[in-house]
């Protein structure tokens, strides 16, 4: 039969048509268009909840959240029939004395919190079998126990402020623990058996103010933990954790009037961070037999702590141990095995004889002994080679430093606030102290620096305050007055108080070089009062390897060796010769100074030389401003005119792409801008404009922007036009890392990379701290496969001054630089430096060339950047395709307050090839990165701030796979 063009043809049986029909007038009774459940429930009356079943009657589970919060509400009974909230259960009405009516509640998806009722016992939730994230009971004065949570499998579970609370309940089904807190002060809670018997892990315990807890017992079953506090307890020791083996985190023991040891741990194998604090008849660390990791060991203010004798049962290396303000201990003795490779901290132990116990103590990043009033000597520290920073202060039986006396190198020496120091002696073998800071501050008896030795390469100086110290003229303060380091000279006693003063007594019994670099206009090799010194020049030997590098104000220093022959000349530029061509210098065995060693530049001709660059601050991301500073400078014999213009090349398209601001810039077209540049003087370094660029929020991930920039001088002419023009590629990205590293050729095709080719590299860095940065040190060690020789340092966001510790390192140190942390003044608080570099001939298809930085602020450890990696492929590729769009990328729940799940639809995971998951705040700053693997896992919140938070999962190559956005509360 036909039908009619759109018709349905029924091809059911007359019985299956008839129930079709009854099904329909079903559901169409009233009942059932009342729907199941409402979007959320919200309890403000007992009169409410009593109305619930004749409301919803089919209404089992619940999607939204479910808030008890009515004064007059005193029972649940008539919520029997829930089954499971997807959401939150918040119950906080003043009145509720049972809750009973939950009884058919198994799983609660959110988070459940009871808390300022009038309940005396949890009964009714027997039945829980599972909580989304948090279970929190707090502030019922009435509660006198919980319940028999038989059900529950998979839960935290915290309790406080009940102070009537006879006992916590039990949990006999509990195996996996989320966040477990029990905080009850007025409790009679004298042990935990019975509570957790099956418990094996959980992510955080907490057992805090439960003075009369005398023991562990109940926790045998606990194997491992995230984190776990023990504080205010009356524990005597840790019998109970028999089978604990692994902390992830920490271990707090705080506060536990009680503790005498750690005896009951004696499977533990390894914890990050293990802190023994304010228990004051703790006596020593038995119980840490099985011990092979621990990365933080801090003991403080443990009043019975005499010895440590007992810390053999420590491993051999941990990262970083922290001895403080316990009064009554007079060794380290026990700590001989102990290697600490990140920091020692040894302070205001008031009783502290010796140092003694500290003797594998090598190669720490910091030293740091302060406030130990009888401590004599530093004999401990015998072994001691490097240190980054090496803080002595306020121990006043000190007389001198004797015990140092293998240390040879080290970037900041402290000697502060010593009532009875005479001298330095015991510093004799520190030689090194590149880009050193020199503090001696307020030492009431302290005569002479006599002991320093022959340390070079102090930058700072900061004497003050010393008021018996008059002999001053030592080889390392010499050295650094000589080379113009900036010192500050206050208070002391006469022969101390100035540069002069100091200088007038040194013999100088050092090799050091000094000069300037200057434009010479007149050709006469004198540097006349017009005459314009030039900053950030390089010298060369006459074989070409980078020898010395001017300043902001165009002076150079160096150190040389002795019995040697020193041939350099500046490097040279466009345009200018230099007088004299090159300087010899020749050291013996007699030391000296050799100041006044200049070279003048004197100009070919009348020319126009003029260079620009680009450099961004971050990285471009969908919907948020870029920037990007544009440095220039007339490098030409006399003062001209020119035009410079911006503007990006075709790969994104110019709807995605506004300019924001332009510093003064005309527009010329689409996202054009030039700027005409009139009579401009000739090397000035202060040259730049700041450009903003917005993104549209679409703008797909993967794209390529290219910002240009390109320098015309007014009269069409320009004896070298290969600094002219610069191109930038930057991928759009969801998320960048602020302290990285770039490199302008990422594939170097090889019938030219055999010869060897220019690459440009970009570093940034940007200070994420808590206070400004009044230093900032950046280090690149350069890879085999790049011509030292070859190096030229381009632009820079700061003055600075750059240095060559080794053959093939550079070293830029930005002084004063005041660099404000970006909590304060975020588009201030970035930096960054260019220099281009060519590689050596001789590459072939498969090689590559991996280089990175590290970035030093103030005087914290070092920040590494990722690896800017060149390859040589047998033909550059065409240009790059964008990717496809990205997949969607879904957090569930969302918002999360704890544990979440990712899921990426559609995704076909390569087993060997883990993905990785970078998750970003809104500043684009990256908060996580970790590998990842399947199309669905679940992590932990951890330390994510609250807020709108991106996600990104990339392949191992960067790119991106998928995208999404969620909520942390």
């Amino acid at each position: 039969m036909r039908t009619a063009p759109g018709s349905i043809r029924l091809q059911t049986s007359p019985a299956q048509f008839f129930a079709f029909l009854v099904g329909l007038l079903l559901l169409s009774t009233p009942d059932f268009l009342m729907a199941q459940c409402p979007p959320d429930l919200w309890f403000d009356s007992q009169a409410e909840v009593d109305a619930f079943p004749a409301t919803y009657p089919t209404c089992k589970n619940m999607i939204g959240p479910v808030l008890v919060v009515g004064t007059d509400i005193t029972n649940l009974d008539s919520l029997r029939q829930l089954r499971s909230i997807g959401n939150k259960l918040q119950i906080e009405s003043p009145n509720l004395a049972d809750i009973s009516g939950l009884t058919g509640l198994t799983r609660v998806d959110g988070f459940l919190h009871i808390g300022g009722t009038a309940l005396t016992n949890l009964h009714g939730l027997e039945n829980l079998k599972l909580t989304g994230s948090s279970f929190t009971v707090a502030n019922n004065a009435m509660m006198l126990t919980t319940t028999q949570f038989d059900s529950l499998q998979h839960s935290g579970f915290s309790i406080s402020g009940s102070p009537l609370l006879q006992d916590f309940g039990t949990f006999p089904s509990l195996q996996t623990g989320k966040n477990i807190h029990l905080n009850n002060p007025a409790s009679q809670i004298s042990n935990l058996e019975g509570v957790f018997p099956k418990l094996e892990t959980a992510e955080y315990f907490f057992l805090e103010n439960i003075p009369q807890l005398e023991s562990l017992n109940g926790l045998h079953s606990l194997n491992r933990v995230g984190a776990m506090s023990i504080k205010k307890t009356g524990i005597a020791d840790l019998t109970g954790l028999e089978n604990l083996q692994i902390i992830s985190t920490y271990l707090y023991l705080f506060e536990n009037p009680e503790l005498l040891n750690l005896t009951g741990m004696a499977a533990l194998d390894s914890v990050q961070s293990l802190q023994i604090t304010g228990n004051p008849k703790f006596a020593g660390l038995q119980g840490l037999e099985q011990m092979n990791h621990v990365a933080q060991l801090e003991i403080s203010e443990n009043e019975s702590l005499q010895t440590l004798a007992d810390s053999a049962a420590l491993p051999n290396v941990i990262g970083v141990l922290n001895i403080t303000r316990n009064p009554n201990l007079t060794s380290l003795r026990g700590l001989e095995n102990l290697h600490v490779q990140n920091g020692v901290t040894i302070e205001d132990n008031e009783t502290l004889l010796t140092l003694e116990g500290l003797a594998k103590v090598q190669h720490p990043y910091n030293v740091s002994i302060k406030g130990n009033p009888q401590l004599r000597d530093l004999a401990g520290l015998q072994q001691l080679e490097t240190v980054t920073v090496l803080v002595l202060e306020n121990n006043d039986a000190l007389t001198d430093l004797s015990g140092l006396s293998s240390l040879r190198a080290a970037r900041q020496l402290r000697v502060n606030d010593h009532l009875r120091l005479k001298n330095l002696h015991g510093l004799e073998s520190l030689e090194s102290f590149q880009t050193g800071v020199l503090y001696i501050l307020r030492n009431d008896s302290l005569t002479t620096l006599e002991g320093l030795g022959a340390m070079l390469g102090t930058q700072s100086i900061l004497i003050k305050d010393n008021p018996l110290l008059s002999g001053c003229s030592t080889l390392p303060v010499c050295n650094a007055l000589a080379l113009n380091a900036f010192p500050t000279l206050e208070n002391n006693q006469t022969g101390c108080n100035t540069p002069a003063e100091i200088l007038a007594t040194c013999n100088f019994s050092f090799n050091s070089l000094g000069g300037q670099v200057f434009l010479d206009p007149e050709c006469d090799g004198v540097a006349g009062i017009q005459d314009r010194f030039l900053p950030y020049q390089m010298l060369r030997t006459t074989d070409g390897r980078p020898f010395a590098f001017t300043d902001a104000n165009g002076r150079y220093q160096r150190f040389l060796t002795g019995s040697q022959q020193f041939n350099f000349r500046a490097d040279a530029m466009p345009g200018f010769s230099p007088q004299p061509d090159s300087i010899s210098i020749s050291t013996n065995d007699t030391l000296k100074l050799f100041s006044g060693q200049d070279f003048a530049l004197c100009p070919d001709s009348l020319f126009n030389n003029w260079r620009v660059s680009i450099s961004p601050i971050g990285l471009p991301r969908p919907g948020f401003e870029n920037r990007y500073v544009i440095q220039y400078q007339n490098r030409s014999a006399q003062p001209g005119s020119a035009a410079l213009r911006l503007d990006f090349l075709d790969d994104v398209h110019p709807d995605f792409l506004t300019i924001t601001s332009a510093n003064g810039g005309t527009s010329t077209g689409t996202n054009q801008l030039q700027w005409n540049l009139v009579n401009f003087p000739i090397f000035s370094t202060t040259a730049k404009f700041e450009v903003r660029v917005k993104l549209d929020a679409t703008t797909p991930l993967g794209a390529i922007l290219q910002p240009r920039v390109r320098i015309v001088p007014a009269n069409g002419d320009d004896i070298d036009w290969s600094d002219n023009e610069m191109t930038l590629p930057q991928t759009v990205v969801g998320s960048f890392d602020p302290n990285d590293k770039w490199v302008d050729r990422e594939q170097l095709s090889h019938p030219v990379a055999s010869e060897g080719e220019w690459l440009r590299y970009l570093v940034r860095f940007q200070n994420t701290g808590t206070a400004a940065a009044e230093i900032v040190e950046l280090r690149d060690t350069l890879p085999a496969e790049l011509d030292f020789n070859t190096f030229q340092p381009l632009t820079a966001s700061h003055r600075y001054k750059l240095s060559f510790p080794e053959n093939g390192v550079l070293n830029w140190r930005f002084e004063n630089i005041n660099l404000p942390d970006s909590a304060s003044n975020e588009p201030q608080s970035h930096g960054f430096v260019q220099f281009r570099i060519r590689s050596y001939p001789g590459l072939n298809v498969g090689d590559s060339i991996r280089n990175r930085a590290g970035i030093y602020f103030d005087f914290n450890p070092v920040v590494l950047t990722n690896y800017a990696v060149s390859r040589v492929t047998e033909m550059v590729p065409a240009p790059i395709v964008q990717s496809p769009a990205p997949l969607a990328l879904r957090i569930l729940p969302n918002p999360f307050s704890d544990h979440f799940w990712i899921e990426i639809p559609g995704i076909e995971p390569h087993p060997k090839q883990p993905m990785i998951l970078e998750i970003a705040d809104l500043t684009g700053r990256i908060l996580l990165r970790q590998n990842v693997a399947g199309s669905r896992f679940m992590l932990n919140r951890d330390r994510l701030p609250a807020g709108l938070l991106l996600f990104w999962l990339r392949d191992s190559s960067g790119a991106v796979l998928a995208c999404g956005r969620g909520v942390a509360r």
